[in-house]
C-alpha cells in the first residue's frame, strides 16, 4: 500500500512514494515507470507514513509512526 505521494516538480517531473514496506520508490511521470527504489532506512517492518521535500527538491525527508528521521 502507499501512503504518501510527494510530487518532486524541480526534479524533472518526478514522482516519490512511499508506503508499507519502508520504500521510496521514484517515478517517471511522463513514462509511467519507476526508476529508482531505496529503502528509506526505518526500523524493519515500519511503513513510511509521511514525506516532505524542501522547495528546490534537493532534500528528502521521510518518516515513520514513531517520528524521527532516521540518521544518516
Amino acid at each position: 500500500a502507499i501512503h504518501k505521494l510527494v510530487f518532486l516538480d524541480r526534479r524533472a517531473q518526478a514522482l516519490c512514494s512511499a508506503g508499507a514496506d519502508g520504500v521510496l520508490r521514484f517515478w517517471n511521470v511522463k513514462e509511467g515507470e519507476c526508476v529508482w527504489e531505496q529503502h528509506a532506512r526505518h526500523k524493519e517492518g515500519e511503513a513510511v507514513v509521511a514525506l516532505a521535500t524542501d522547495a528546490a527538491n534537493r532534500l528528502l525527508f521521510s518518516g515513520d509512526r514513531h517520528g524521527p528521521v532516521p540518521p544518516p
